[in-house]
């Protein structure tokens, strides 16, 4: 009998294939990912498995770049840093593939710029060009002090010729699509990859998968929905949908789930400025923690304090400073 895949997995291999269609022009060079902003874990998941053999895998070799841009100077050494330090990490892998660790890449030199880490890059990609397809340099800082100067940093990057066995890798969200303008200034080798993988998706399935029935598998679906609708839907929505689900977790006992609707309710009126609506679903998850904290519940505290995080929140958006600090 076939192993049913999850969700995700179904995802990963879904990935694969819309990369292995963007890839099929060889003029391509510059390759922008276009994904749900809810979806950047799910990326970072198809690049660490790219490591591992799999029917996930494909022909190319990723290093995923999650460096923070400070300053293009200090980026650009520190990438040269990672490279080269991977490099050395992954000695006994590359032995188990038969793959002579032979690269001088260490011994040239590449100065600390763009230009020096696309360089240091085709250096490592034309050595072992027999092993790999592409090497995929994927650039994501995780924190950036400058949007422009980082852009600066790419438009360097890519203003001089791209060697064949390298591609560069960005990734963009769906709502605010920040690299069309460079996209449209290198049409000509650039690719974007429409890739509409929802969490609150694959999160509903995972739900739906889990578990063959009972109290558990219904609550799961529904706190899902809830969730789903709290990124998709009105705030109403999700409140009537809670409520489904509070009757559940009032009925089994589970004191500490009815603090996470209450939050998610909260969060909902938060989104539509329903201030004391809000205020309101924060109190309930307080009281539903208390009482968690008194039947000890090892996070009934932490439960607790979040609900008054969350209320003071509330209050510094509708302009009271002192409330939201006596909160």
């Amino acid at each position: 009998m076939p192993v049913t895949k999850t969700p995700v997995e179904r995802r990963i291999e879904q990935l694969r294939d819309l990369w292995m269609q963007a890839t099929q022009s060889p003029e391509t060079r510059l390759l922008i990912w276009r994904i749900p902003r809810n979806a950047g874990r799910m990326m970072a998941a198809f690049f660490e498995t790219q490591k591992h053999p799999g029917d996930w895998s494909t022909p190319d070799f990723f290093l995923h770049f999650d460096n923070p841009f400070e300053t293009s100077f200090g980026y650009s050494r520190d990438l040269k840093a990672s490279v080269l330090g991977s490099y050395v990490a992954s000695q006994s892998v590359l032995q188990e593939q038969g793959i002579v660790q032979d690269w001088k890449g260490a011994d040239e030199f590449h100065p600390d710029s763009a230009v020096g880490v696309v360089s240091l890059l085709a250096s490592f990609a034309g050595h072992h060009q027999s092993h790999l397809r592409y090497l995929a340099a994927v650039f994501d800082p995780a924190r950036r002090s400058s949007n422009k100067a980082f852009s600066q940093w790419l438009e360097l990057a890519l203003r001089k010729p791209i060697p064949p066995h390298l591609r560069i890798v960005l990734i963009d969200t769906q709502e605010d699509r920040h690299w069309r303008a460079l996209a449209k200034r290198y049409a000509r080798i650039t690719r974007v990859i429409e890739a509409p993988i929802d969490m609150f998706d694959i999160a509903r399935e995972t739900a739906a998968q889990t578990g063959k029935g009972g109290p558990a598998a219904a609550y799961r679906q529904l706190l899902a929905d809830v969730m789903t609708l709290l990124e998709r839907g009105s705030a109403e929505q999700v409140a009537q949908r809670a409520r489904h689900a509070l009757r559940m977790t009032e009925r089994l006992g589970w004191v500490d789930q009815k603090v996470v609707l209450h939050m998610a309710i909260a969060g909902a009126w938060m989104k539509e400025d329903q201030h004391q609506k809000a205020l309101t679903s924060y109190k309930q998850a307080r009281d539903c923690a208390a009482t968690a904290e008194s039947e000890g519940h090892p996070a009934g505290a932490n439960m607790r304090m979040q609900s008054w995080f969350g209320e003071a929140g509330v209050w510094l958006k509708s302009s009271d400073p002192i409330q939201a600090a006596e909160s």
